[in-house]
């Protein structure tokens, strides 16, 4: 199951994505741990789980782009829930 799913923490954090999310009361305190936790799993390279000798899967965003866009992406998704 590990291979196939990732971790708890980082599917908690994709959360963010769904406008669920932002109706809850905690959001502008997650917010931040979970936009961390996307930044360490998704903009760092790290070792294929699948395949032992693979190569280092490289990273898929930018942690710049994701600190310089945060607080646009946090306006969109709190205006399509309202």
């Amino acid at each position: 199951m590990n291979v196939q799913f990732l971790e708890q923490i980082v599917l908690d954090a994709m959360g963010v994505i769904y406008p669920q999310y932002w109706v809850q009361v905690a959001t502008e305190m997650t917010f931040p741990r979970h936009l961390e936790v996307l930044r360490g799993f998704y903009s760092t390279p790290h070792p294929c789980r699948q395949f032992r000798d693979a190569p280092m899967v490289p990273p898929i965003l930018s942690a710049w782009e994701l600190d310089v866009q945060q607080g646009f992406f946090k306006l969109i998704m709190m205006f399509n829930v309202a």
